[in-house]
């Protein structure tokens, strides 16, 4: 941050660079500043960060660049899936998917977040959906096994499952089944 406001100071912003394209410095050390606020799960801090970013649509003659709306989109659903904001997160998402539907990862992240959350439905829509528009990438993906494979998953590895993929209030239901906890669940649920 220190280099982007003596950056600012020297130079106008932003800036055209060839290759590239328009560059803000600042606005890019800010998505960086994001990003250590995600790692940190002060997801607060992040939104806002992120939503400074966005402040950019509101001038006239700038708009965000597309990679960069992109990875706006998909950190502000990751934050909203970690606070169990479902709606907000399927909504940024799908605006990804609106945006870049040559992208993906678009498809892919919008189908885990419904794997990790239990909307099979959904997930089974957006499964013929992706394979439609990309057959071979995604042949691999079976909602139905997915749901079967979830259903009779073991205690640990259902957690493991909840836990990698965001879904802390499953994660925390689960743990509420065991009639005691040993002492690695009860770090687990405090943390």
């Amino acid at each position: 941050r220190d280099y982007a406001a003596a950056y600012t100071k020297q130079y106008q912003q932003p800036l055209l660079y060839n290759r590239v394209g328009i560059v803000d410095i600042p606005k890019l050390a800010e998505k960086a500043a994001a990003d250590i606020e995600i790692a940190r799960a002060d997801y607060q801090n992040a939104l806002r960060w992120l939503n400074s970013i966005e402040e950019f649509d509101n001038q006239p003659g700038m708009k965000v660049a597309p990679f960069v709306r992109y990875q706006i989109n998909d950190q502000k659903a990751q934050i909203y899936r970690s606070r169990g904001e479902v709606p907000a997160a399927e909504a940024a998402l799908q605006d990804n998917l609106a945006r870049f539907s040559t992208v993906k990862e678009s498809y892919a992240r919008l189908y885990d977040l419904y794997l990790s959350r239990g909307l099979w439905d959904k997930a089974a829509a957006l499964e013929k959906t992706m394979k439609t528009v990309y057959p071979v990438y995604f042949a691999g993906r079976d909602t139905e096994a997915a749901r079967l494979q979830c259903e009779q998953l073991p205690f640990d590895k259902k957690m493991s499952f909840y836990i990698e993929y965001r879904n802390f209030d499953a994660a925390l239901s689960l743990l509420e089944t065991m009639p005691s906890l040993d002492v690695d669940h009860q770090l687990l649920r405090a943390r």
